[in-house]
């Protein structure tokens, strides 16, 4: 029973540190004329941050310009992607890109 209570405590406590750790991270990007794609290869190099997409769904070619200072995560890519009709999730250090659709949910692609 207590080695049962301890694996439980030991468990939220990395569930909540995962959490904490994109509301807690801040970044600094200065890019000018970049795809979006070497943006996001930048956030990964900064942070601990992995980005999953599917370049058919998300266009990671299109150029932008980027200034954040000591921004955290989400207001970066609020920024980022802000009228492109792509949205984000972030799970722990995972963010996922997907496309939202006109009825304002997220598109799944099949893939077979």
């Amino acid at each position: 029973m207590r080695l049962c209570l301890l694996f439980i405590a030991l468990s939220l406590t990395q569930i909540l540190a995962s959490v904490s750790y994109s509301q807690s991270t801040s970044m600094s990007l200065r890019m000018n004329n970049v795809s979006i794609e070497e943006v996001l290869n930048q956030i990964e190099e900064d942070t601990e941050f992995r980005f999953l997409y599917n370049k058919k769904i998300v266009d990671v070619e299109r150029e932008v310009n980027v200034s954040a200072d000591n921004k955290n995560i989400a207001e970066v890519l609020n920024n980022l992607f802000e009228n492109t009709g792509i949205s984000y999730s972030i799970n722990g250090r995972q963010i996922v890109l997907n496309k939202i659709g006109a009825d304002g949910l997220l598109q799944q692609t099949n893939k077979r």
